[in-house]
């Protein structure tokens, strides 16, 4: 939905004819729709197989289009595995 037709449908259904100053405005922030952290990228990454493949191409696209350097990936894999680790000693996660 558009900013416009938003807008339209919020005075349409308010009764406050002050609401449109009330309306929060967006910028457009381009292709790029959603931001995830690294450490929530770090959680999905454990999820699955196909989850980790996503999210070794999500870090690619935060990297810009770069692959990550053998010092970054070898950190990142350190820092999933201690995740990991840690889950499956608290119960959060089955050993595979």
């Amino acid at each position: 939905m558009s900013d416009s037709e938003a807008t339209r449908l919020a005075k349409y259904m308010s009764d406050d004819p002050a609401v449109e100053a009330t309306l929060p405005t967006f910028r457009d922030l381009g292709p790029m729709t959603t931001m995830y952290s690294e450490g929530f990228l770090l959680v999905l990454s454990l999820v699955s197989d196909e989850t980790n493949r996503k999210v070794e191409r999500k870090l690619v696209e935060t990297h810009l289009g770069k692959e990550l350097s053998s010092e970054e990936r070898a950190q990142w894999e350190k820092r999933r595995a201690k995740l990991r680790a840690e889950l499956i000693r608290a119960g959060k996660l089955r050993e595979e």
